[in-house]
């Protein structure tokens, strides 16, 4: 698009000459001159600014503002240029060809293999921050596992379910193994998952207070309260004469064999430590071995903390080992206050 003048005669026979507003279109293999506009022979803009007005023209009418300050003489030309090419419906010839255009039915829209992504990657950088795959490399674990660890825990995290079912959501429904680089990996199966589990389990009291140490520099949290609370679930599964026990279900399974959760937590709800235990286990018979794993990560100089503990835990017994090491405590129980 460009501007030109083209010589004419005057009714006096003097010469004379109308600016014209032209564009140069290939027709097969020419180029032929089209005008767009007629501006007659008082077009009053300087013939120094006609290239720059022909070039804003265009880019306006195409939808391009400019980007940095332009004369206000070229601006206002463009405008009007622009204004007379709308006005006589000329949008189309200088803008794209309608025919390249197509309506769609947003409604018969479907996506195939379509995967998620946003909250695999809030996951992941959850546990950037919190250092989860140096911890694992400190222990000696490859990065291929610590990749495939970290999978896994993230399926846990955002899809619950069996190693069998993790698999399938990793392999179909996230793009989690892609972020990872592991999407080409042929050793990724579900025997891998089962051994990336007893990887963790092996390494379980490395991880826990690596973890929770991590989160206390990050968040500032304040380790004066400890909840301390177990409960179990029916067992299935190969059989196990370490864990595998009957005893009182309290999902009311009580034909099914039980094994025993246990967990302390901080006072923001952080978990600090947890342990998997026999089905039968006693409540109040757990208490002092559960505190003595976590005093050893305490300072020994400072206060011990607040332990929170329910009526079937706070035994007499416990009572009286808390006051002598040293621990407060706060209980919850339908019979006296304790001596």
């Amino acid at each position: 698009m460009f501007l030109r003048a083209t010589k004419t005669h005057s009714k006096a026979g003097q010469p004379a000459y109308s600016v014209r507003l032209v564009e140069s279109r290939r027709h097969g293999s020419s180029v032929r001159q089209k005008t767009l506009l007629n501006l007659g022979t008082g077009y009053s803009v300087p013939k120094r600014l006609w290239r720059q007005v022909a070039a804003l023209t265009s880019d306006l009418l195409h939808g391009q503002p400019p980007l940095l300050s332009v004369d206000p003489e070229v601006l206002n030309a463009a405008e009007d240029l622009v204004n007379r090419l709308r006005l006589r419906g000329l949008q189309s010839a200088t803008g794209p060809d309608p025919s390249r255009f197509a309506n769609v039915d947003l409604d018969s829209l479907q996506h195939d293999t379509a995967r998620s992504v946003g909250a695999e990657r809030l996951c992941l950088q959850t546990l950037e921050d919190l250092r989860f795959s140096e911890l694992l490399l400190r222990q000696g674990c490859s990065l291929r596992d610590a990749k495939i660890a970290t999978a896994l825990l993230v399926a846990r995290m955002l899809h619950p379910s069996s190693e069998r079912e993790a698999l399938r959501w990793l392999q179909r429904s996230t793009a989690l193994l892609e972020v990872l680089g592991l999407d080409s990996d042929p050793g990724l199966s579900l025997s891998k998952l089962y051994r990336t589990n007893d990887l963790l389990w092996r390494h379980r009291e490395a991880l826990q207070e690596g973890l929770f140490q991590r989160e206390r520099e990050l968040l500032r949290l304040d380790a004066m309260v400890v909840f301390y609370d177990l409960t179990n679930v029916h067992y299935s599964g190969r059989q196990n004469a370490t864990l595998r026990r009957f005893a009182r279900s309290k999902q009311k399974r009580n034909d099914c064999p039980l094994v025993t959760f246990g967990l302390a937590l901080d006072g923001d709800g952080f978990p600090r430590r947890c342990d998997v235990l026999p089905g039968n286990v006693s409540e109040p018979g757990t208490l002092q071995q559960a505190l003595g794993k976590l005093a050893q990560g305490l300072d020994e100089s400072g206060p011990r903390p607040t332990v929170v503990l329910d009526a079937g835990i706070a035994s007499q017994a416990n009572i009286e080992w808390l006051q002598e090491h040293g621990w407060n405590w706060i209980a919850v129980s339908r019979e006296a206050k304790p001596q």
